[in-house]
């Protein structure tokens, strides 16, 4: 018996990935105990799909969405507003790839990439700081839990 791997592509989101897409927003949420780091249902998901671009991690054989990166383009620098990991998916390096792309694109564009991130949570500062990103500045008591939001940058230049 030949078991094939699974063949998995990043590509920029299109209109027919967004329900699948809102709907792993959920899916995420739904397994993340402390909201404060990532706080989307499927309906605030599907508003930011429709103003946002996103890369995703797409496997060719069935075209579902392993991994994605949410981000607004204005223009001057790019605004990570989600990035997210199916989550039978998890450590397998997927949400480096999308980050990767979204950082390639930008280096090409000669824009930085801007985001916040929840003080305390450490797998995306580390995912953040191993990707050439920098803390700028502290937005105190930023989330609804009170927490501060890191406010992270990072240039290719």
């Amino acid at each position: 018996m030949t078991f094939l791997k699974p063949n998995f592509e990043v590509t920029e989101g299109r209109a027919n990935d967004f329900e699948n897409l809102a709907e792993l927003y959920e899916t995420i949420a739904s397994t993340i105990s402390n909201k404060a780091f990532f706080n989307w249902n499927q309906k605030k998901a599907e508003e930011e799909i429709a103003i946002a671009k996103t890369f995703l991690m797409k496997d060719e054989m069935d075209g579902s969405i392993q991994a994605f990166v949410t981000y607004r383009d204005y223009q001057d620098r790019y605004e990570i507003s989600a990035i997210g990991t199916n989550p039978k998916h998890l450590k397998m390096g997927f949400a480096q790839k999308v980050l990767t792309a979204l950082q390639a694109n930008a280096a090409q564009r000669r824009l930085a990439i801007w985001l916040e991130v929840h003080e305390n949570n450490q797998t995306a500062i580390n995912l953040y700081l191993k990707n050439g990103f920098k803390v700028l500045n502290t937005r105190k008591r930023y989330y609804p839990d009170g927490g501060d939001a890191l406010v992270m940058q990072f240039t290719s230049v």
